[in-house]
């Protein structure tokens, strides 16, 4: 019996020993793994500036935006004026939520405004950017985090309530966009990277960036109409000119010309959510899109902007010409988005269908407040 015990007790103390055995063991492969990690992100930070090339940060401190020899500040509208003015732009301003149903992201469960948040993710990204090496896979994963910060600066606006939140917010909404800008770069230098019109992977991934440009375009005019903020309303003009930039790089390197007028017609019939104006916001970033594309695909593009003013003139002729002007005058002092090309689709608008007199007497009304 009691040999027994003692042979009882010395099997215990061997599954101690085995078992403060594993703990060590486990507790020198986290500390290994930390040393690790720290001597791993220089070389990682080093192996990202390498990929961004000349894209650094410096580029980004004082933002330049011209067009027609001018800098462009959207309206001074904000989100409440947009609320109060007009139901139609109401409809046509896409949350935060929705905005990443449509993308294909989901939206972040800790606000972006969170410091350590950022610190973390930038560094999970920055993993995984330089250990995925196939070009289709950058391609869709740099969209994938460009698509994934207008949703988090999205939500993080529409979130925040006390003044405090909002100037948080406000920096979060400054940092995505630059984040974005960045992300879109690295997006075009893949697609020309693929440069291969052939590869069906690459084919869905534009298409998948056109649609996808709408929608960020949309979004960008959003945000900035939501802050008032001179500094923001620049950086958003600048990265929505490299979202253009990107997509006119994408489109030529992977798209054969004769599928290019499909690719765009397409993504104009994707974009029909919203009140019967919607088009004119489609009209806008094709307007935008228009100088950045390769001369080959500019009569694409015209193309598919006549789609959408035919899909705009048959919203339109369904209602009384004197209460589409009153709404469309509203809708167009509060929606957000660029004034000057606000001006120039007009301008193709009320040249290219056969409008009723009042409405054209209204669009000329908003053609002179905006230029004021």
């Amino acid at each position: 019996m009691q040999q027994e015990a003692l042979s009882h007790r010395a099997h215990r103390q061997d599954e101690v020993g085995i078992n403060n055995g594993v703990i060590t063991g486990l507790v020198m492969a986290l500390f290994f793994a930390f040393i690790l990690a720290l001597t791993l992100l220089p070389s990682l930070a080093l192996a990202q500036e390498v990929e961004d090339e000349v894209f650094d940060e410096e580029q980004f401190e004082e933002p330049e935006t011209f067009i027609d020899d001018e800098v462009i500040i959207v309206d001074d509208a904000t989100v409440d004026e947009v609320l109060e003015g007009s139901d139609e732009a109401q409809q046509d301003i896409i949350g935060g939520a929705q905005l990443a149903a449509d993308l294909g992201v989901e939206a972040p469960n800790v606000r972006p405004s969170n410091r350590f948040f950022n610190a973390f993710k930038k560094i999970g990204r920055t993993v995984r950017r330089v250990t995925t090496f196939d070009q289709t896979k950058k391609f869709d994963l740099n969209l994938r985090y460009a698509n994934e910060d207008i949703v988090a600066a999205k939500i993080d606006f529409e979130n925040a309530d006390t003044p405090e939140e909002k100037e948080a917010a406000a920096g979060a909404v400054r940092s995505a966009v630059k984040d974005f800008r960045k992300n879109m770069d690295r997006v075009g230098r893949a697609a020309e990277r693929i440069g291969d019109s052939s590869n069906p992977e690459a084919h869905r991934l534009v298409e998948k960036l056109v649609d996808n440009q709408f929608r960020q375009h949309k979004a960008l005019d959003d945000l900035a109409a939501s802050l008032n903020d001179e500094e923001v309303t620049l950086e958003v003009e600048d990265a929505k000119e490299q979202g253009a930039d990107t997509v006119g790089v994408a489109v030529e390197n992977n798209i054969d010309p004769e599928d290019v007028d499909d690719l765009w017609e397409e993504a104009v019939d994707n974009q029909q959510e919203g009140s019967e104006f919607k088009n004119f916001r489609n009209l806008e970033v094709l307007e935008a899109l228009e100088d950045k594309v390769p001369e080959q695909a500019r009569d694409a593009i015209r193309r598919a902007r006549e789609h959408a003013e035919e899909r705009l003139n048959d919203d339109l002729e369904d209602f009384n010409p004197e209460a589409i002007g009153d709404k469309f005058k509203r809708y167009m002092r509060h929606v957000p988005g660029h004034e000057v090309r606000h001006v120039a689709v007009l301008d193709k608008i009320k040249s290219n269908f056969e409008f009723p007199p009042e409405l054209i007497s209204e669009m000329e009304d908003i053609k002179g407040e905006s230029i004021r």
